[in-house]
């Protein structure tokens, strides 16, 4: 069972330390920009035809770089993938797991107005350069180096 946490609550969980933020967008998405310190290990991306596929690799490299005694606020564009991705963390042994409600970009309803702000509509920093060793093809270089 995962949690449900709001973007003001996260950032205070962020700020205070011993949090992993797990960002499951596309390699494309999260160099447009993502929460600062945010890994990043896709469970959707972009194949060589330019579609979404699944990222067969997320469970392993997820693994072997996110230890299970941390906290860990998963996140995504709109929350949608993210909930997918906390959901299959928790049944896999991570205890303590959040959705973070509206993701990046905000939950919006058909007509486009926003229904759950997201990190981006809440005014938070926002980072376009991958703190060192948490970009995906790093992650998946260090998860193939544990399983060698």
């Amino acid at each position: 069972m995962y949690q449900e946490i709001d973007p003001p609550a996260a950032k205070a969980q962020l700020d205070a330390g011993g949090v992993v933020y797990l960002d499951v967008r596309s390699q494309r998405e999260f160099a447009e920009g993502h929460v600062p310190g945010a890994l990043n290990i896709p469970i959707l991306d972009f194949d060589a035809a330019g579609m979404m596929t699944p990222n067969n690799d997320f469970p392993r490299v997820v693994a072997a770089v996110v230890p299970r005694d941390v906290r860990i606020i998963v996140g995504c564009k709109s929350g949608g993938r993210s909930a997918q991705a906390a959901e299959y963390l928790a049944q896999a042994g991570w205890p303590n797991v959040s959705n973070l409600l509206g993701g990046m970009h905000g939950q919006r309803n058909m007509l486009g107005q926003v229904v759950q702000p997201g990190w981006l509509d809440n005014g938070f920093p926002v980072s376009h350069t991958p703190k060192n060793g948490c970009s995906y093809p790093e992650l998946r270089a260090r998860a193939d180096s544990a399983h060698g």
